[in-house]
């Protein structure tokens, strides 16, 4: 091994001195840890810079998923808006054809059976139209949509309201209704 000189950093003569491929000259075994250094931070700078780009692309991802269900969610919310408002106005065509049908002698049962309804919801119809205020589409099924083939849970329901002694005498009057039911 040859000696080392302290002034100029480098081994002279020995083994540890490399050559360089551009000169063909020796390199010093600081130079080499220099190099190597440079090269390790210039890897941690661009794995940095990488992570950086993957984190900004994450975060504009999770922004971007943000916005979208926003906006899905205003969407559904416009169109069950807009549904319910066609929704209703079509229950609103339906019960006032159905009291057309009631003003010109019809009764309810035949009412019922001419448009294939129960005879309780064929009464809701017509009698939704002649109470104020009551615009509103109640969740009400026809009859021949009922899955179980009896009487639909509205139907149920209309029947209680009617037995009970309270809702029984709150059903308006309606001239030429005496027993049409």
């Amino acid at each position: 091994m040859g000696a080392y000189d302290p002034f100029a950093g480098q081994h002279v003569g020995g083994s540890l001195s490399s050559m360089t491929p551009s000169n063909g000259g020796p390199v010093s075994a600081r130079e080499r840890a220099r190099r190597a250094n440079a090269q390790r931070l210039s890897d941690a700078q661009l794995r940095l810079k990488n992570q950086e780009q993957d984190l900004i692309s994450y975060f504009d991802a999770t922004r971007d998923e943000q916005r979208i269900n926003e906006d899905v969610t205003k969407r559904i919310d416009r169109l069950r808006r807009d549904a319910r408002t066609k929704l209703d106005a079509a229950y609103e065509r339906r019960a006032e054809a159905l009291a057309a049908l009631k003003t010109r002698g019809e009764t309810y049962a035949s009412i019922a059976a001419l448009v294939d309804l129960s005879v309780p919801e064929a009464t809701r119809l017509v009698k939704s139209t002649m109470v104020p205020g009551a615009t509103t589409r109640p969740n009400v099924r026809p009859a021949a949509e009922d899955d179980a083939g009896g009487s639909s849970s509205t139907e149920k329901n209309f029947e209680g309201r009617r037995g009970s002694s309270t809702t029984a005498t709150a059903e308006p009057f309606v001239f030429g209704d005496a027993g049409g039911r």
